[in-house]
């Protein structure tokens, strides 16, 4: 009788135990939702850009916790949550780290773009491009390097994502005005070779015959 009733007590603690580990353990919703806040907060820091890796395999196991949640296994789901926050945490010093470095190297590649532009604009350039031009262009120098201390400002503060996307809107606009400054160089020195061409294809006036 005592052997039975003690079959009976460790199946029932042995029952306790699957309906805990499939589903019947306290939900851990403040858990799930602390992360889910963790992952917003490094979303914005920029985790996608500068951690894509880690942060597309965290991606995928909130989404597996999630499903957890859904199916009323509350057992998993507490163990996996236990296991993302380190993930989580880890993302964030990723992401920290490797935006700190990506940001800092698009405010160096701004500045040797406006470095260019600086030596572009060589006497002979200038003269190419006429005086309206070039102080058009001596401008846009002048503009962009206030915005490259803008960057450096964002730089300073850690606003790596801003500085990412800034630096690289105004790398092309930089690029832009390269571009429209070759065009009327290269136009300019067209200009001047055919008048070359037309000034040689012009007939020399003939000598007046020397009176006797």
């Amino acid at each position: 009788m005592k052997n039975k009733m003690l079959l009976a007590a460790v199946a029932m603690i042995v029952m306790a135990s699957i309906m805990i580990f499939t589903g019947c353990a306290k939900p851990p919703t403040e858990q799930v939702t602390a992360l889910q806040n963790d992952m917003q907060n490094v979303e914005t820091k920029g985790a996608k850009i500068f951690a894509p890796d880690q942060y597309a395999q965290i991606s995928k196991k909130m989404n597996e916790l999630q499903g957890m949640m859904d199916q009323k296994k509350f057992g998993p789901a507490t163990a996996l949550a236990d296991s993302l926050k380190a993930d989580i945490t880890a993302l964030i010093t990723a992401t920290t780290t490797n935006g700190k470095k990506v940001a800092g190297q698009a405010v160096l590649d701004v500045n040797a773009e406006i470095e260019k532009m600086k030596s572009f604009l060589a006497p002979e350039t200038a003269k190419l491009l006429g005086a309206a031009d070039s102080k058009s262009f001596a401008d846009e120098i002048t503009a962009f390097e206030s915005q490259l201390q803008a960057l450096k400002t964002d730089l300073d503060n850690s606003s790596f994502v801003k500085v990412y996307d800034d630096s690289n809107s105004l790398k092309g606009k930089i690029a832009a005005s390269m571009q429209t400054a070759q065009q009327k160089i290269e136009a300019a020195k067209a200009l001047e070779m055919e008048k070359a061409a037309k000034s040689k294809a012009k007939p020399k006036a003939k000598a007046a015959p020397r009176k006797k």
